[in-house]
């Protein structure tokens, strides 16, 4: 891209708005991860390692297992969240912002 498209992206309100976006997306879903595993996960292992240690039915299986699965979970589903977000409000934003300038996207 040229200098001259950069600064005119740059100075676009709708580039403004996509990168504010992006960011509060990026942080709020990152605020989410960290606490569910700082203050749910290692906050409770720190503080009560007998609650996970608990068995669930009697049997082998502990607390800590489905928990530690639960937050696997919870990380791949905000990813496609977050993904799908990318592809289809970004995408579309980024879209709109190079025709408003006249680039291609390359």
């Amino acid at each position: 891209m040229s200098e001259d498209i950069v600064q005119r992206v740059i100075a676009n309100p709708k580039y403004k708005e996509m990168t504010r976006m992006r960011s509060t997306y990026g942080w709020v879903f990152s605020a989410i991860i960290l606490v569910a595993y700082y203050v749910g996960f290692i906050g409770i292992i720190a503080f009560d390692k007998q609650l996970f240690a608990q068995s669930i039915s009697g049997g082998a299986m502990t607390w800590g297992i489905p928990v530690g699965f639960g937050l696997m979970i919870l990380i791949i589903a905000l990813t496609g969240v977050y993904i799908w977000i990318a592809n289809s409000k970004f995408d579309a934003m980024e879209r709109s912002l190079l025709n408003d300038v006249g680039a291609t996207h390359e």
